[in-house]
């Protein structure tokens, strides 16, 4: 997996932590598993393989092209990526998401 972090232009910095890209090969088993830590703040993500979702939850709940996702309790959620694919998400300020709404 290639990851690439994007610094947001100064008058975005109050909103926006980070922007991030990650693109994904295919495998060998055709199925990547990756566990996902919370980091406390909210994001949005946008990824799909040839236009449709390629990042499951489970190895066969599509999860949406783009989503917003938050703050998560429990342990660590797994998700799975069937093939290669492109990833870009947006990690908010913790407070962001009210700012913005």
């Amino acid at each position: 997996m290639k990851l690439l972090s994007i610094q947001p232009p100064a008058h975005l910095k109050n909103v926006i932590n980070e922007f991030w890209s990650a693109t994904i090969p295919s495998t060998v088993s055709g199925v990547d598993e990756y566990k996902i830590l919370a980091d406390g703040a909210p994001g949005i993500i946008f990824q799909h393989h040839n236009g449709n979702s390629n990042l499951f939850r489970g190895q066969d709940t599509a999860l949406p092209t783009s989503f917003i996702y938050g703050q998560k309790n429990g342990a660590p959620c797994t998700n799975y990526i069937h093939a290669a694919s492109f990833i870009f998400g947006v990690n908010f300020q913790t407070e962001a998401i009210k700012k913005l709404f």
